[in-house]
């Protein structure tokens, strides 16, 4: 049975989600990363989903929808936070019932 991956990359179209100091889009870096990611991973014959093609904005709901339909076994969710100090180098991973602090 092949393994199925939803990628989710962050925010979209109208929602731009994080701003750089350069005016760098957060949607945009997060469909650069998600595409190059299901590059990698279909290499190895995962089937990749994405809740979202390309700049456009895709509600919550439809997210969880497709993630949901599509009886995916990992749920990957991309997302860049952005900080005006460039020495700033943290990270932030999440997983489900994990909490958001």
């Amino acid at each position: 049975m092949k393994l199925i991956i939803v990628i989710d990359p962050g925010h979209g179209g109208s929602d731009l989600g994080a701003v750089g100091p350069t005016g760098l889009y957060e949607s945009h870096v997060a469909w650069k990363i998600a595409c190059m990611v299901a590059d990698i991973l279909m290499r190895y014959g995962i089937k990749i989903i994405f809740t979202r093609v390309g700049d456009v904005r895709v509600s919550l709901d439809k997210r969880i929808e497709i993630a949901n339909s599509s009886k995916a076994d990992y749920f990957v969710s991309i997302h860049i936070n952005s900080a005006n100090n460039p020495k700033t180098t943290k990270s932030k991973k999440i997983r489900l019932g994990e909490s958001l602090s």
